[in-house]
């Protein structure tokens, strides 16, 4: 899954920081055979440290919830095939 996906302009103000702050994240995620590797919690204090913030506990658990579905995204592409994709 792309996270320019979902257009920022489509997600109420109140969101769009923590939003921004998962496609950073993304963004810079690993790669492994199978796909995309999960978000890791070494790749969110490292996040905050450079970027000298300090996400809330909520904060930290809503990116983990985006990871999720962004993963679960991936998977059922990947499982749906080449000639699937984007047909949902």
């Amino acid at each position: 899954m792309a996270a320019e996906a979902l257009a920022v302009e489509a997600l109420p103000l109140v969101v769009r920081p923590l939003w921004n702050v998962f496609t950073e994240l993304h963004e810079g995620r690993g790669q492994g055979v199978s796909g995309p590797s999960p978000i890791t919690w070494q790749d969110i204090d490292a996040f905050q440290r450079v970027a000298g913030i300090s996400l809330s506990r909520w904060e930290v658990s809503m990116v983990r919830a985006l990871d999720a579905v962004a993963l679960k995204s991936v998977a059922k592409s990947q499982a749906a095939g080449p000639d699937q994709e984007g047909t949902e």
